[in-house]
């Protein structure tokens, strides 16, 4: 599932919150996807997707949580703290899986080698 489908459904079961333009956005930012002619260009869509993703993530968590948008390097919150500890969580579960599969998790198709990066295009 994809972040416009993500978003679009729990607008559906949310109708109180307004993510009108977060999905427009999403919906539009897929549809250009399958124009990208460089590798760059879908970089640039790929950033610029996420985020309005994470905009509109900041507004569907319940409970008054503050999500100043995703940081990373590290993380400035709590909700931060748990995207990132959820993410390498996965990672290692996915990792370890392709790792017995005999494939190489950091080598990607659209990213370029880059050890010690962290998480790799998968």
């Amino acid at each position: 599932m994809n972040g416009y489908n993500v978003v679009r459904l729990f607008s559906y079961n949310h109708p109180e919150l307004d993510l009108e333009a977060e999905i427009s956005a999403l919906k539009t930012k897929l549809r250009d996807v399958e124009t990208a002619t460089r590798i760059d260009l879908l970089f640039g869509m790929e950033g610029s997707a996420a985020k309005v993703y994470f905009d509109a993530f900041g507004k569907m968590l319940p409970g008054g949580f503050a999500f100043p948008g995703r940081k990373k390097h590290p993380p400035t919150d709590p909700v931060n703290a748990r995207l990132s500890l959820s993410y390498t969580m996965v990672f290692n579960e996915i990792s370890s899986l392709l790792d017995g599969l005999g494939f190489d998790p950091y080598l990607a198709y659209y990213h370029s080698i880059d050890y010690g990066r962290g998480i790799p295009c998968l």
